[in-house]
């Protein structure tokens, strides 16, 4: 998902020379600022917000959820997604994996059909 946004941002900069995105918060906002593009205002955007926690929880911290992350309420958060959570710990199953890949085509395809991304993709 990063991966294809963060093309998708350097696609509708074109030709222009600006700063490299450095991380997702920075492509979110280029993207708003550049090209008016709010990711947060996609649907599926928190849906989606909630795989990028799971992602986490998995890559840095083996599916075990941090002191800080139970605090902010992250096993909460992910619950929408039917992720289960059991003893601090993400649980992934085949269906909980089908779901975030279901989330992340279905912002893929809002994301595509932005009019701002549409425009653009007329323009050339």
């Amino acid at each position: 998902m990063e991966i294809y946004v963060e093309a998708l941002l350097k696609q509708l900069d074109g030709e222009r020379t600006v700063r490299a995105a450095r991380g997702w918060a920075d492509v979110t906002a280029a993207l708003k600022q550049r090209h008016d593009v709010d990711l947060h205002a996609i649907a599926m955007w928190d849906k989606l917000d909630a795989c990028f926690l799971v992602r986490n929880a998995i890559a840095h911290g083996l599916g075990r959820f941090t002191a800080k992350q139970i605090e902010t309420g992250v096993p909460r958060k992910i619950r929408v997604l039917g992720v289960p959570v059991r003893d601090g710990m993400v649980v992934i199953t085949a269906a909980s994996l089908d779901r975030c890949s279901q989330i992340c085509q279905q912002f893929v395809a809002a994301l595509d059909g932005h009019p701002r991304v549409v425009d653009h993709a007329h323009r050339r």
